[in-house]
């Protein structure tokens, strides 16, 4: 079970991390959530004939509307990360090493081909 409440560092949003407390809880799933809701993190897992297990981040902000910038709004933006692997055939280490590998890629050079990917380059 993940630590109640989880903490998350966003750089470039605020000098200190985020406190998220759990707000729910199920057998396979837990929610974590900052006070204000801006911020909230979804872990879940399923079972079937292959093990899928997702972590999923949801951030909003309240912004000025590019038409009419004298009125906000509120815009929200999702991130996630899917393990989907059958039930036998790769260890858990052998996973985290493929998904340490990739986020390596995507973050090196400071986020060279995140910010690639984001600018729907392939």
């Amino acid at each position: 079970m993940f630590a109640d409440p989880q903490s998350l560092a966003m750089t470039g949003w605020t000098g200190t991390p985020f406190s998220l407390p759990r707000i729910g809880a199920g057998l396979t799933s837990g929610d974590f959530q900052t006070d204000d809701g801006t911020k909230a993190l979804f872990v879940s897992h399923q079972t079937g004939k292959r093990q899928r297990d997702l972590v999923k981040l949801s951030v909003s902000k309240i912004a000025p509307d590019p038409l009419i910038s004298s009125t906000n709004i509120k815009y929200s933006a999702s991130i996630g990360i899917t393990f989907d692997r059958p039930i036998t055939g790769f260890t858990v280490d052998e996973i985290v090493q493929a998904f340490v590998g990739l986020s390596t890629n995507l973050t090196a050079s400071t986020n060279t081909n995140l910010k690639k990917v984001l600018g729907l380059e392939s």
